[in-house]
């Protein structure tokens, strides 16, 4: 029977892509949780040992890891904590090292891990030939286990701390993430600048979704970089992602990857972000948006 280490930080939707995955690649599943929350004791689902801490560096917990990975057949995380810790940690136990991975294909007894490569121009398909794995996810990209129940955890004892940390600051935001919004109005390079985004957040506000943004509108200081969409950025999956003055660079393309409708509006007929949406709008967004937000209001009137 193989046995699955999953490592998460405190969030209920990226525990739930990693026991989805944990399900695929064996029967025995034991979860390690950082979270703020200093009174927390129970975790989401059903798992055969819970740890938890408080600890928020890798490096400070690598040693903790390593001491329960001795009958562990998979150690597999997500995000910013998966890409921290992934690499030494492989090293440390000498496992094979498998990242950002997409998806996970079972055959028999042969697992095959899917990561794309190319900026998602195509993708490669691995199989690890040492005995143990190690392995991170990239988010959005497996459908979450409902979590059923609730595990007690017990707390994660950290030996050796190797890094202290001085500050936290935290970026105040308002509503709803973009890693949870159903609908996301993103904005690029089109839109021209801070103002036309207010626009853009009055529409997300009138369809209870999220505002997002390309690198480009990002790097020119229009909105913050929390807001980028994209392989360097949040990589999402809405239902709903309406592109507006986005002309869909590959990076961009490959954050919306999972999106279920891509509405585009783009001036350019030649854009590439009409090749990812199921609808397109050729025509200049200034005109465009007051006409449909004026008709969603409308919509909205009538419902009521």
């Amino acid at each position: 029977m193989k046995k699955v280490l999953v490592i998460s930080n405190d969030n209920v939707k990226r525990i739930g892509e990693l026991k989805s995955v944990a399900k695929i690649l064996g029967d025995i599943h034991e979860i390690i949780v950082i979270t703020l929350d200093k009174n927390k004791k129970q975790i989401k689902g059903e798992w055969e040992k819970a740890w938890i801490t408080n600890e928020m560096i890798g490096a400070n917990i690598i040693e903790s890891i390593i001491e329960l990975s001795n009958s562990v057949d998979y150690i597999i995380s997500s995000g910013d904590l998966g890409l921290s810790i992934s690499p030494i940690l492989s090293v440390k136990i000498d496992a094979s090292l498998i990242t950002e991975v997409t998806d996970v294909e079972k055959s028999d007894d042969t697992i095959i891990f899917v990561h794309p490569i190319y900026g998602g121009k195509a993708i490669a398909k691995y199989k690890a030939k040492k005995d143990k794995v190690v392995v991170s996810l990239r988010e959005n990209y497996f459908d979450p286990d409902p979590l059923e129940g609730e595990t007690e955890a017990e707390e994660l004892l950290i030996k050796n701390k190797k890094v202290e940390l001085l500050e936290v600051k935290m970026e105040a935001t308002e509503g709803i993430s973009l890693e949870d919004a159903s609908v996301i109005v993103s904005g690029g390079r089109g839109i021209g600048g801070k103002d036309g985004f207010k626009e853009l957040f009055e529409l997300a506000k009138l369809l209870d979704g999220a505002v997002g943004a390309s690198r480009a509108a990002v790097d020119a200081g229009w909105v913050p970089n929390s807001l980028q969409i994209g392989q360097t950025g949040t990589v999402v999956a809405p239902d709903l992602y309406i592109a507006i003055g986005i002309s869909g660079a590959t990076q961009h393309l490959a954050g919306i990857s999972n999106a279920k409708i891509v509405v585009a509006i783009n001036k350019d007929e030649e854009a590439p972000i009409f090749s990812r949406a199921r609808y397109g709008i050729v025509a200049d967004w200034k005109e465009f948006l007051p006409i449909f937000k004026e008709k969603i209001k409308q919509l909205k009137e009538n419902e009521q």
